[in-house]
């Protein structure tokens, strides 16, 4: 999940989950590594091979979380969904606890009949990394999903009884505007939870690191969660900051 700098806007962001989900959240993670090769992601920890921590542990510290008085888990797992004899198991021991819990999700690889397990067992909200509303944008991230397959994503856990947030990735070397427009439209159009738009920063250890070589020393590299972009681009930043501005509003508006 996105994270800005600073130890007090992270305090203050605690706070206000607390109050407004009445939950006191931590994170956790049960899986290791990612197969999917996303150009824009750098695994020089955890890499690509998938290792999946034994149960027993993870609920040996989920018992000493609640120990602590949390009652919320966010779960960052990459991978939590793509293997469903281990979510449901998840799912099954997970239910006995009380814990209310959120993770995130790929558009693909999902078991369709997870999710109403997940919902069961306690999960709140899912997060879906759809990126991008042109699958030409997507192929350039190298995603290796469709648009078809995010949007059906959604609607599973919105029936499901979950509720979906998305993440969203705007001007991506090689994207054009209508590409970026295609974007906002589709945020617009889905019943999300919430949303998020970002820049894309070529971290290194990533392919798109090394498609776009070394960093621009001009740049400001403390400023990556904002709308600046920290390599040559030819969308605006004035433009594409009112734009994201704009949709949010809209979004908002709609809600």
């Amino acid at each position: 999940m996105p994270v800005r700098r600073g130890s007090l806007w992270r305090l203050r962001c605690r706070k206000r989950g607390i109050d407004r989900s009445g939950t006191r959240t931590t994170s956790i993670i049960t899986t290791l590594g990612c197969p999917y090769g996303c150009e824009f992601c750098s695994k020089p920890i955890f890499g690509n091979e998938v290792r999946r921590r034994g149960l027993d542990a993870v609920f040996a510290e989920i018992a000493q979380i609640r120990g602590l008085g949390y009652d919320g888990l966010w779960i960052a797992d990459d991978t939590l969904t793509l293997d469903p004899a281990y979510l449901r198991e998840f799912c099954r021991r997970i239910a006995g606890t009380g814990m209310r819990w959120s993770c995130l999700s790929r558009a693909n690889g999902l078991a369709e009949s997870s999710a109403p397990l997940m919902k069961e067992a306690g999960c709140r909200r899912v997060y879906l990394g759809l990126e991008s509303g042109s699958q030409a944008t997507l192929d350039l991230m190298m995603k290796q999903v469709t648009l078809e397959q995010g949007v059906r994503a959604e609607e599973v856990y919105r029936a499901a009884g979950i509720e979906v947030a998305a993440f969203f990735i705007v001007g991506y070397p090689g994207e054009t505007v209508t590409a970026i427009e295609e974007t906002f439209k589709l945020a617009l159009s889905l019943p999300l939870a919430e949303i998020s738009f970002n820049v894309p920063v070529p971290l290194p250890g990533s392919k798109l690191f090394e498609r776009l070589g070394e960093p621009d020393e001009g740049k400001d590299w403390t400023r990556e969660n904002e709308t600046t972009f920290v390599f040559p681009s030819d969308i605006d930043e004035n433009w594409l900051r009112r734009r994201i501005d704009e949709t949010m509003r809209a979004f908002a508006e709609k809600r």
